[in-house]
C-alpha cells in the first residue's frame, strides 16, 4: 500500500495497530519474544508480536544503517541466501558484511519480550538546545533483567513559526540519533526550538515518553512535515482531554485546532485520520486499572465535542466532495476516506442533515466503500433509520460472505453493554455459520478484541458470553478458539469485582479445556 501512494496513512494504521494490540500483548501474561525460545503449541505463535513487531525490527535495522547502506545489506543477503531457509543471524550478519557496522547488538530485540520505554528530556541552555534519553523495558513473565536495544530516534526541530530548523552545517533539518546504551545525551548548539519532532515515522517500535506542552502538541499537529508526527499529536491531544475529565459527564471544549486544520490540510487521506481519536482497545495498556465502562464514556464525549467543532466543517464540504465514478487510486481513496470520517462526525453532532445525507449517500454509492461509510456513521444511531439502512445492506450482500462479514462486525463492534444482547442475537441469526472461522471472527472477534466496553461490562454478561464461546470452538476450532481468548490477559489490571468474576471463568474454562492451544493460553494467563 505504501508503494502505491498510500504511504504516510499506511504508516499511521501500522502504528496504531501496534501500540493499541502489540503493546497491550507485549505488556500483558501472554508475552513472548519475537524468537521465542520454547513453545508449548507453535500455533499461539503466530502472533501480532511475531509479525508486526518483527516487521518493525527491519525497520529499526534500516534506519540505523540509513536507506543506501542497508540496500546493500540486502543484496547482499539474497545473493547470499536466495534459496535458503536461514536464521536471524544469517541475515544481521549479510547487513554487518555490506555496511561494516556490528548489527549483532540487535539480537536484543529478537530474544526478549516487551516494549522498550524510551524517555526523553529537553533542556534549553546558553549553548543550545540537550535532549537526554534513556531506556528501560519492564520485566516480562520468564524475564525480569532486560538489555538496552538499540533505538533509533528520527527527530526534527520546530521554531515557533512552525519551519524546521538546520540540525548541522550542511542545513539538514532532520537527523536520527542512535541510543545503543541505557542512557545517551545531544547537543544542538545555537538552537532554541519552539517543539521538538520526536520519533518521527515511529522510527522504533517503543513507548515515547516526552512532557510536551498543549502549545507544543498544536504546534507539531499544524506544522510538522512528518505524517506520523502529527497524527501522534492529535493523539496526544485527544489523550489530555480523556484523562483531564475523568468524572461524568465530562464536558469537553478544547478541540477547536482540529477546526483549523479540517479547513486547511491539503492531504485528506491523513486528514481522516488526525480527526480519528483512539478507541477504547488502542488504550488498555495506558491505565494501572481499567474501567471500560468509564473510558468508553469519556471517548465518546471526545467524539461528541471533535463532531460539534468539524460538523459545520463537514457540512460545508459535504456538496463540495468531488462528484465521480468510483476508482481505485490514491487520491480517490482519500477523499472517500474523508468524506467517510466526516460523515461520521457529521452524524454524531445530531444535526438530521447528516442522517439524509447518510441515506442519500448509500443509495447514490456506485461502489461498497461508500456503503459501508454510510453504514458505519449509522451505527451509532437509535432508531428506525439505521435499522432500515443495515437491513437493506443485508438484502443486498446476503449472499457475499466477506462482505456480510462486515455487516456483523460493525454490530459486534459498537460500544457499551447492550451490545451483548446484540451478540447473542448475532450468534442465532440464520446466516451465523459456526464452521466458517471468518463469520466468528467477524462477530466474536470484534466484541472480544475491538469491543472492551462490551465484553468487559460490570455486569460480567459480556465475559460469560465469550467465556461460553471459547469453549465451544475449543472442541471444533483450538486455533481460533486460542485467539478468541487473547482479551481476557488484562483480567489482572480490571477493577474488582469484574477482575475476580474473570478469574472465576477463566479457571472454570481451564477445568474443561481439552485442546494444549487453549491451555497453554489459560496457563500463561494464570500463572502468578
Amino acid at each position: 500500500a505504501a508503494a502505491t501512494g498510500a504511504g504516510p496513512v499506511q504508516r499511521i494504521e501500522e502504528v496504531r495497530l501496534l501500540r493499541g494490540r502489540q503493546f497491550a500483548e507485549d505488556g500483558g501474561p501472554l508475552a513472548h519474544a519475537v524468537r521465542p525460545d520454547s513453545y508449548v503449541e507453535m500455533n499461539n505463535f503466530y502472533t501480532i508480536t511475531v509479525y508486526e513487531k518483527g516487521a518493525e525490527l527491519v525497520r529499526v535495522l534500516q534506519q540505523q544503517l540509513g536507506a543506501r547502506r542497508f540496500r546493500k545489506g540486502m543484496d547482499r543477503y539474497f545473493r547470499r541466501h536466495d534459496g535458503q531457509a536461514v536464521t536471524i543471524e544469517d541475515f544481521l550478519k549479510a547487513h554487518a558484511d555490506a555496511s561494516g557496522v556490528d548489527t549483532r547488538p540487535m539480537l536484543a530485540w529478537y530474544g526478549q519480550a516487551g516494549t522498550p520505554q524510551l524517555t526523553l528530556k529537553a533542556r534549553q541552555t546558553r549553548a543550545g538546545y540537550e535532549l537526554r534519553a534513556s531506556q528501560k523495558t519492564p520485566p516480562t513473565p520468564g524475564q525480569v533483567r532486560k538489555t538496552p536495544v538499540p533505538i533509533p530516534i528520527r527527530i526534527s526541530l520546530l521554531d515557533a513559526a512552525g519551519d524546521p530548523l538546520p540540525l548541522d552545517a550542511q542545513g539538514s533539518t532532520e537527523q536520527v540519533l542512535q541510543l545503543n546504551q541505557a542512557k545517551g545525551q545531544w547537543a544542538f548548539p545555537g538552537l532554541e526550538p519552539a517543539a521538538p519532532v520526536l520519533l518521527q515515522g515511529f522510527s522504533a517500535p517503543v513507548k515515547l515518553d516526552f512532557q510536551y506542552s498543549r502549545a507544543q502538541l498544536e504546534l507539531i499537529l499544524r506544522a510538522a512535515a512528518d505524517p506520523y508526527a502529527r497524527w501522534d499529536a492529535a493523539q496526544r491531544i485527544f489523550l489530555l482531554e480523556i484523562d483531564a475529565h475523568q468524572r461524568p459527564p465530562p464536558e469537553i471544549d478544547g478541540l477547536d485546532c482540529f477546526a483549523e486544520i479540517a479547513t486547511g490540510e491539503t492531504d485528506p487521506a491523513v486528514l481522516a485520520e488526525l480527526l480519528t481519536p483512539p478507541r477504547a482497545d488502542e488504550l488498555s495498556d495506558r491505565y494501572a486499572e481499567l474501567d471500560f465502562d468509564a473510558l468508553q464514556s469519556r471517548l465518546d464525549a471526545v467524539e461528541l465535542a471533535l463532531a460539534r467543532v468539524c460538523a459545520p466543517v463537514a457540512a460545508h464540504r459535504w456538496s463540495r466532495f468531488p462528484k465521480q465514478a468510483y476508482r481505485f487510486e490514491p487520491a480517490a481513496v482519500g477523499q472517500r476516506r474523508l468524506r467517510a470520517r466526516l460523515l461520521q462526525l457529521w452524524v454524531a453532532s445530531g444535526d438530521p442533515a447528516a442522517q439524509k445525507a447518510a441515506q442519500q449517500l448509500y443509495d447514490q454509492a456506485d461502489n461498497l466503500s461508500d456503503r459501508l461509510a454510510a453504514l458505519t456513521a449509522m451505527n451509532r444511531v437509535s432508531g428506525p433509520a439505521r435499522e432500515r439502512l443495515f437491513k437493506k445492506f443485508y438484502g443486498a450482500y446476503r449472499q457475499e460472505a466477506l462482505v456480510l462479514d462486515r455487516w456483523f462486525a460493525l454490530q459486534a463492534s459498537l460500544p457499551g453493554a447492550a451490545t451483548v444482547d446484540r451478540v447473542e442475537d448475532l450468534l442465532r441469526h440464520p446466516a451465523f455459520e459456526p464452521a466458517n472461522p471468518n463469520r466468528v471472527r467477524a462477530v466474536l472477534g470484534s466484541f472480544g478484541m475491538l469491543n472492551p466496553s462490551a465484553l468487559l461490562s460490570a455486569d460480567g454478561r459480556g465475559v460469560a458470553l465469550l467465556a461460553k464461546q471459547v469453549a465451544r470452538f475449543d472442541r471444533s476450532n483450538p486455533q481460533l478458539a486460542s485467539r478468541l481468548i487473547t482479551p481476557f490477559a488484562l483480567w489482572r489490571r480490571l477493577a474488582p469485582p469484574l477482575r475476580h468474576l474473570l478469574e472465576t471463568e477463566l479457571k472454570q474454562l481451564r477445568a474443561v479445556a481439552r485442546s494444549p492451544d487453549v491451555r497453554e493460553q489459560l496457563e500463561r494467563m494464570l500463572k502468578s
